[in-house]
């Protein structure tokens, strides 16, 4: 049995890879959300607007280019403004509670991330 830092690391790389690949165009590449490069989905990273916290919340995470998320500490500044512009400040907003509130995932809850982020589109 997979330790619970473990099976998180397993939900997020599954969950990355959905992610990235529902995204991508019919040339397989995405868009980096905070600088606009296209980029291989390969290469692309599923970056965060609260690290940690929420990290499987689908308001949460967006493609960015492993310049931006990497080395640019994720463009936070950026990130917030388009953010706001796409969700809304409420949802934004929601988002800074639920991650000032966050314990913790649960073996169930990263269990179940995992069956979603393996099943068929």
């Amino acid at each position: 049995m997979l330790t619970l830092p473990k099976l998180k690391k397993k939900a997020w790389r599954l969950y990355s890879i959905k992610r990235r690949q529902a995204e991508a165009d019919f040339q397989d590449h995405v868009v980096c959300y905070t600088c606009d490069k296209r980029l291989p989905w390969k290469e692309a990273h599923l970056g965060h607007f609260k690290h940690h916290k929420v990290d499987f919340d689908p308001r949460n995470t967006r493609i960015q280019c492993t310049g931006c998320n990497t080395f640019r500490d994720g463009r936070l500044d950026v990130y917030a403004l388009r953010l706001i512009r796409e969700i809304g400040l409420e949802e934004v907003e929601d988002l800074e509670r639920k991650a000032a509130q966050f314990k913790g995932y649960s073996r169930k809850e990263l269990e179940e991330i995992i069956k979603l982020s393996t099943a068929p589109y």
